[in-house]
C-alpha cells in the first residue's frame, strides 16, 4: 500500500506507483501481482470506511486503484 498512498490524481501518480511497486517487489521479494491484489483488496475493503456512501477523497482514491489497468489485469487472473 505504501507504493500508492499519495494523491492519486496527480499527473505522475500512475508512473510513481508503478515504479515504487516494482521496487518494493524487487527489494522485498514479493510478486508484483500479489502487491496489486493487496492494493485492490484494500481499496474494496476501505472504500467507504471514512465517509459513509463514499463522499470523500479516499473513495476517489479507491476508484482510481480499481481502474488501474495493472490492478484490473491482476484481478482477472
Amino acid at each position: 500500500m505504501a507504493a500508492a498512498i499519495f494523491p492519486a490524481g496527480t499527473e505522475h501518480a500512475p508512473e510513481i506507483t508503478r515504479q515504487l511497486t516494482t521496487r518494493f517487489a524487487d527489494e522485498f521479494g514479493y510478486a508484483v501481482d500479489d502487491l496489486l491484489l493487496y492494493r485492490a483488496a484494500y481499496a474494496m475493503a476501505t472504500s467507504d470506511a471514512f465517509a459513509p456512501g463514499g463522499g470523500d477523497e479516499h473513495f476517489a482514491w479507491c476508484v482510481t486503484v480499481l481502474e488501474d489497468p495493472a490492478v484490473a489485469e491482476s484481478l482477472q487472473r
